[in-house]
């Protein structure tokens, strides 16, 4: 029978957010229609809901059962489109139910976390809506008896006794670690226990009082600050303590009052019948009788069939004449339609204001899987992402998930062994966290090993001077000699060159921005359209790059703007939008790329992105005989040309365009100075655009931000696929299977091995596993044409797989190539592997990458934890990115050349970063150019304070060494008694009172503040004399007149150091003493200071 709801849908009013509730208005025709007809006889089949239709239907089925309901479906891919689909329509009430048989095995613990923590919501009641693909029913589980025998219920105010507690989270199968990040890890501190139950998706800090359990909250992993307060949490054991017999499958724990929908039941059935045992089978038929089926087949043969007829949203190909079309023609009274942002909405806003509908629109923010019509209604929903085939990817919650930020802590934290950089001694290696021998009272400090086995420790009141060393390459340094001159003099040689570099670089672009240029106007219709059929989402960065580079275009000024980004972050976009921008408007645009690949590459993204706009594209290279090359420069010249994409090519003399108004530089850094000062000669008013592969770090594009316009782009695409990542042990099998698996689809692949003597080889290997496919291999020690030859095959698919070395690492984008192999991975750096694994997964097709070692036990542990970090994060977002450090020290090498890399490799990265900094800002203030001295200002001295205060973290209190080192660092980073107030709070929260060595810690960083703002090398402290110097530019008068004034309370005795004037002063019986008296010191002598001394004195 075909039935039809008896209400219409309301009218909405244009909204600027689509909350469930708000949603809810929308389906609930369907809510009625199936309450009319919710006792019909089981298993019920309701048919011919096509496209986004049965994610309304399956909305309104779970409303109208209010109890636990199971949605099984054929894939996980379907289950995620269907995820995504309700939790915007109804909201946290569903989730993604995992299978545990995909992915890694780091990947298969989370999903099995992640099942155990939705399955015992189940089991309190909650009337959750589970959506899980069928390979779950043939998953063991514990069973459901087994969960309630075991878990412990924790309610405030009840008896526990933290040894009792600790002792069961062992037995419980919980890992005790120093901070709390996973399921099943615990962590303590006196009456202070952090534990990550794997019944909740927060960990918990419980804090017992006696034997009382005082309170419960909720922490952060990222912050480990305190969230939320409950009155009682469950403690679930791990996955494995429970995993004894008996054995139950994911239907035992629906309880007797439940819904079973099947989504394709025959496809569902189809699987089980392949994968699971007999009894699997049989247990799902039974079930299934009392299911509701949607879709074309059922599972069994319905006792009641409903048909609703509905029809998918049209396509319309970038056709905006067959979009307005086939919407006037749409028999409907009102259109909604999904966006996927906010600019999307204004895009189509302005988009559809032409086509004069005779219906009302309304918009609705949200990522909906597929459009739909509704006849029987007369409305119509459509989403954006199909009228202008943009890539569709689901959104799905995961209540558990590894921090990315946690992971980077752990991977960047100082490890004993590691190469550090002290600011006055030089390069050491790092010998860890001690108590410094023969103090009294003991104080904590760092140990540092120079070169001839000297040892020097560093109080922790002076870590601020540490640092870790980084350079460009793997090369370990030599280690400073601890007492001998040359650190200093390298520090001074470095210093003395970033200034000159600094000079030369504001005055050359403060010259260019003085010529006269060509100001383009505001973005034209045909503008939005275009930027509208971009296939992805664009990340904040694109979009904030885009506005930059258009508002400089804007300009009366020639625009030199500097784009960086990893390749695959969305640089060509950013360009091309520029560069039709300047079509627009008659102009014509060259885009110069290094290599021939680089140019094929170009041209094809340029293509395919402006079809159907008016825009004449060629490409001039090697590759075209020379009656081609003339007859291109002759219509370029003539202006028949609007966007040549070339090579060097582009810089020869009979090159000649009608009206340049643009200039694309790829690579930049690939071209040398003699080609760059070509281009500007000859082009000294058109607007520049530089993009350029690797990142440089966001405070060194401040420095140079007054210099030259800089944007980066430091967030991959979303709505990409993840790249399945998997680390394995080698063997010919795997390799065979994975490549002949990519190749059975159409694909290619590479092979990543990095010994180049090998490569002929393993090619050979590879032929005879793989006789049918095209295989060859390419190294960076062949000619360079022999070279290009090989990638513009793989380019065009005439070659198969690729055998390489890095080579690939960068600069390449190969759309068909989605299967990885990088062989002896461990030998590889963490950016390396990131930027390798970059290489696919490019499209909208799942891609794959296996990192492949010879075993594990050969691991280091930090090979191994740099592969599982990869491992793990299969899509890695913004945090990782920008914390790819190894990436930043590239890209400055890239940008200041080989001369600046030698620095870089003399004094490590950070304080190369440190020196430029500061010279840039120096002459920036001398020009009168940039940034004011308020953002950057000329080096601080740093005062190195020397106390016998017991100034530290007491073992007691913070019992883990890494947690009082990593506590030690953030309190030499605090800037400010803000900072420090909000710190203090921290460990307030995480670790209870505050001792009173802590409240004398906080008091030695604000002496080092006032330290710093009288410009005091030292201050020191021995015995209640303090001792400090000042230089020979200070008012003696006033600070004579300002010491006398201490007495009779202190005493002071004057001597001379050096061109300094010593001050010794006592009795000091305490840091808030001196701070007082330093305070009142700073007030006397009238000098200037970074920080509130006013807060600082008040402590």
């Amino acid at each position: 029978m075909t039935a039809m709801p008896s209400s219409r849908v309301p009218l909405l009013c244009r909204m600027e957010s689509t909350k469930p509730d708000v949603l809810r208005s929308l389906w609930a025709p369907y809510e009625a229609f199936v309450r009319e007809r919710w006792e019909a006889p089981r298993p019920l089949h309701i048919v011919g809901l096509k496209g986004g239709a049965r994610s309304f239907w399956a909305a309104a089925l779970y409303q109208t059962a209010s109890c636990p309901t199971l949605f099984l479906l054929p894939d996980e891919e379907a289950t995620q489109r269907l995820v995504s689909d309700l939790r915007l329509l109804l909201g946290d009430p569903v989730a993604f139910f995992p299978s545990r048989s995909e992915g890694s095995a780091t990947q298969q613990h989370l999903r099995q976390v992640e099942q155990t923590f939705l399955l015992s919501r189940w089991l309190e009641g909650e009337a959750l809506a589970l959506c899980a693909p069928v390979q779950t029913l043939w998953e063991p589980f514990p069973h459901p008896t087994q969960w309630v025998k075991h878990r412990l219920r924790l309610e405030v105010g009840s008896a526990i006794e933290r040894d009792f507690l600790l002792e069961l989270l062992t037995v419980y199968e919980f890992t005790e670690t120093d901070k709390v990040n996973s399921p099943g890890e615990f962590a303590w501190r006196g009456g202070v226990v952090d534990v990550f139950s794997y019944a909740h998706p927060q960990p918990l800090r419980l804090r017992i009082e006696g034997d009382t359990l005082a309170r419960i909250q909720f922490f952060s992993v990222e912050t480990q600050l305190s969230q939320g307060e409950v009155e009682r949490a469950w403690l679930l054991p791990a996955p494995s303590y429970l995993e004894d017999p008996p054995i139950a499958s994911l239907f035992d724990f629906l309880p007797q009052a439940h819904l079973l929908v099947l989504i394709e039941g025959q496809s569902c059935l189809a699987h089980l019948q392949r994968h699971a045992s007999a009894s699997q089978v049989e247990r799902f038929l039974q079930e299934a009788h009392q299911a509701i089926e949607l879709g074309h087949e059922p599972a069994l043969p319905p006792a009641a069939r409903l048909e609703y007829p509905t029809h998918p949203q049209s396509t319309f190909a970038h056709n905006l004449t067959l979009l307005y079309e086939h919407l006037r023609q749409l028999p409907v009274e009102k259109l909604y339609l999904f966006t996927e942002n906010p600019r999307q909405q204004l895009r189509l806003e302005r988009l559809l204001e032409p086509a004069q509908l005779p219906y009302p629109v309304s918009y609705l923010l949200g990522n909906f899987s597929e459009g739909f019509h509704d006849p029987a209604q007369r409305v119509a929903f459509y989403t954006d992402h199909q009228i202008f085939r943009r890539t569709y990817a689901p959104y799905v919650h995961r209540s558990f998930r590894r921090s990315e930020a946690v992971l980077l802590r752990e991977l960047y934290e100082l490890k004993v062994g590691d190469i550090v950089v002290h600011s006055r001694y030089g390069i050491a290696r790092f010998g860890g966290l001690v108590t410094i021998p023969h103090t009294d009272p003991p104080q904590e400090g760092v140990k540092l090993y120079f070169a001839e086995d000297a040892v020097l420790y560093v109080p922790v009141t002076q870590i601020h001077e540490i640092g870790r060393y980084r350079a460009l390459t793997d090369e370990p340094p030599r280690l400073s000699r601890l007492g001998a001159p040359d650190w200093q003099r390298t520090t001074e040689r470095v210093r003395k060159r970033l200034q000159e570099l600094a000079v030369d670089l504001v005055r050359l672009y403060a010259r260019r921005r003085l010529l006269p240029g060509y100001a383009f106007g505001p973005d034209t219709l045909q503008q939005l359209e275009m930027e509208s059929r971009f296939p992805y989402e664009e990340t904040p960065d694109q979009l904030q790059a885009t506005l930059e580079i258009k508002k400089a275009m804007e300009r009366p000024h020639p625009m030199d703007h500097l784009l960086c980004g990893d390749v695959g972050f969305g640089k060509t976009e950013v360009a091309l939008r520029a560069a039709f921008k300047a079509i627009q408007e008659g102009k014509q645009v060259a885009v110069l790329a290094p290599t021939t690949v680089l140019v094929m590459q170009h041209l094809r993204t340029f293509e395919a992105r402006l079809e159907g706009f008016p825009v004449r594209i060629a490409a001039l290279s090697r590759l075209q005989p020379p009656s081609q090359q003339k007859e291109i420069l002759k219509r370029l010249a003539v202006g028949e040309i609007d966007l040549l994409v070339g090579t060097h090519r582009l810089l020869s003399d009979d090159v000649r365009f009608r009206d340049l108004g643009l200039l694309i530089i790829d690579e930049e850094h690939k071209f040398g100075v003699m080609a760059k000062e070509k281009l500007r000669a000859r082009y000294p008013t058109v607007d520049t655009l530089s993009m350029s592969a690797t990142p440089i770090p966001r405070t060194l594009q401040m420095a140079l931000s007054g210099i030259r316009d800089i944007s980066l782009i430091t967030t991959p695409p979303p709505n990409r696929l993840p790249v399945q990542t998997y680390v394995k042990a080698f063997s010919w099998d795997l390799v065979q299977e994975a490549l002949s698996r990519e190749l059975a689809r159409g694909g290619q692949a590479f092979f990543v091995h990095n010994h180049i003597a090998d490569l002929p080889t393993l090619t050979q290997k590879l032929r005879s596993l793989l006789p049918e496919a095209e295989i060859a291999f390419v190294h960076a020690r062949m000619p360079s044409r022999q070279v290009e030859d090989l990638l513009l095959a793989f380019l065009y698919q005439q070659i198969d797989v690729l055998v390489t070395t890095n080579l690939v690492e960068s600069g390449l984008d190969m759309p068909n190539a989605n299967t990885i192999l990088v062989n002896q991975a461990h030998r590889f750096g963490l950016s390396d592997l990131h930027q390798l694994r970059g290489r696919v997964g490019r499209s909208g097709r799942q891609a794959y990458c296996y990192f492949l070692v010879p075993g594990f036990h050969h691991l280091s542990p930090d090979a191994l934890r740099r592969l599982q970090a990869l491992e793990e994060f299969s899509d890695l977002g913004s945090g990782f990115q920008i914390a790819l450090r190894d990436l930043e020290i590239r890209g400055a090498g890239n940008f200041f050349g080989r001369e600046q890399s030698g620095f870089i490799a003399d004094i490590g990265y950070d304080l190369y970063q440190q020196f430029l900094e500061e010279a840039i800002a120096r002459i920036q203030e001398e020009e009168g150019i940039g940034p004011s001295s308020k953002i950057l200002s000329a080096p601080a001295l740093t005062c190195s304070i020397e106390a016998d205060w017991e100034a530290r973290l007491p073992e007691s209190w913070i019992p883990y060494p890494a947690t009082r080192l990593e506590t030690y660092q953030r309190f030499s980073q605090v800037r400010n008694e803000e900072e420090l107030q909000a710190l203090l709070r921290e460990l307030l929260d995480r670790f209870g009172p505050l001792p009173p060595q802590v409240l004398l810690l906080a008091d030695v960083l604000r002496l080092r503040w006032i330290g710093e703002a009288l410009k005091l090398p030292y201050l020191r402290v021995r015995k209640q004399k303090a001792r400090w110097s000042l230089g020979p530019e200070t008012d003696l008068q006033a600070l004579l007149s300002y010491l006398e004034s201490l007495r009779p309370h202190y005493t002071y005795h004057l001597a001379p150091e050096e061109d300094r004037l010593q001050i010794e002063l006592s009795p000091i019986a305490s840091p808030k003493d001196l701070l007082a008296i330093l305070g009142g010191l700073h007030e006397a002598l009238q000098l200037p200071s970074n920080h509130d001394l006013g807060l600082v004195r008040n402590g």
